[in-house]
């Protein structure tokens, strides 16, 4: 082969090859570019989730209504007890699905509870109720209207024996508005700490309403 085509050959080689290298700077200018903006979008998604979360939370149902079914046992005076409750509270914590829908909170509120025994209605309780994850109830409160015998006892006359009540319960079904879960009540007053004991089964329903 004759030099004239070897110089020729190296010339179309040094050619080649000078466009191969500016063909990979323009790729990595190019490559720079690229992930210069996919972080830039990334930032803005970034953004974008943080301000739809903060909508969504603002636009959760923030009030509670629940009533509840209490078929309870009292142990030191081996009886069945009806019990029921009605609750209003405030709903904050918000834990929310891959689709933006809450599925548990947090809520705090007043909850009213109606005892009954063999002869009617026995007492009503009234009660701070707190609630951690829609999971586990924590109330405290006091007897504020109750019955003794036939004499039926009223704020204003009278005064009974202050009586406390402590219940802690836990919701089988957190991600449901159904209740359905167990729990225990205890009842005390001064001198007694805990004279009634009542372990219970909890069934109800909560309705969730007004958002902003």
């Amino acid at each position: 082969m004759s030099g004239n085509v070897w110089v020729e050959k190296r010339i179309n080689f040094e050619k080649e090859k000078a466009t191969f290298e500016a063909r990979k700077k323009q790729a990595e200018d190019f490559l720079r570019e690229y992930e210069a903006k996919q972080r830039e979008l990334e930032r803005r998604e970034r953004w974008i989730q943080e301000k739809e979360f903060t909508i969504t939370e603002k636009l959760g149902e923030r009030f509670s209504l629940e009533c509840i079914g209490l078929p309870s046992y009292e142990v030191y005076g081996r009886s069945f007890l009806p019990r029921a409750a009605v609750g209003l509270s405030y709903r904050f914590g918000f834990v929310r699905d891959s689709d933006g829908e809450v599925v548990v909170a947090d809520k705090v509120g007043l909850l009213l509870t109606r005892q009954f025994s063999m002869t009617g209605w026995q007492r009503d309780e009234l009660s701070i109720v707190m609630v951690f994850s829609g999971l586990v109830r924590l109330e405290l409160g006091a007897v504020v209207r109750e019955r003794f015998g036939s004499i039926e006892w009223l704020p204003g006359s009278t005064r009974p024996p202050f009586r406390y009540v402590a219940t802690i319960g836990i919701d089988f079904i957190p991600r449901s508005p159904w209740t359905v879960g167990v729990g225990l009540t205890a009842t005390g007053k001064k001198g007694t700490p805990v004279e009634a004991l009542m372990p219970y089964v909890m069934l109800g329903y909560e309705l969730n309403f007004l958002r902003w």
